[in-house]
């Protein structure tokens, strides 16, 4: 009947390179099998940094370009050409209304303001 290794003994084979009882790798083969493994765990550790550099640059790129956008955007809100002095005019039907035509004289318009609105008759009106 064949001998039953103890848990230390199957630890102390692994220890040296052997899988089972038996050699599975020379000494040679482990030590260099080690260094590649080393070599490898060596390489990963700076392809994560590197990852994680790459990905922070990208983040505040990213960052950067959407606070641009959002400042552009914010410029060219109607609400903020009011505080300019522009006014939004509409007609009854909330249509925004950006020539002369499109109302007669008599018709009700709205007008917005950077501080509030207007409503008001059209008692005449220009050709453009």
């Amino acid at each position: 009947m064949p001998k039953l290794l103890s848990e230390d003994e199957v630890a102390a084979y692994r220890d040296r390179g052997y899988h089972f009882p038996i050699a599975a790798l020379s000494a040679s083969e482990v030590i260099d099998f080690r260094r590649k493994l080393a070599a490898l765990r060596l390489l990963l550790e700076r392809r994560q940094t590197e990852l994680a550099k790459r990905g922070e640059r990208l983040l505040r790129a990213k960052r950067e370009r959407l606070e641009r956008l959002r400042l552009q955007l914010e410029e060219r809100n109607p609400r903020q050409i009011l505080q300019r002095g522009y006014a939004i005019v509409t007609d009854a039907a909330g249509r925004v209304l950006i020539s002369s035509d499109q109302v007669l004289v008599g018709n009700i318009v709205n007008v917005e303001l950077h501080q509030g609105k207007l409503t008001t008759e059209v008692k005449a009106k220009e050709q453009p």
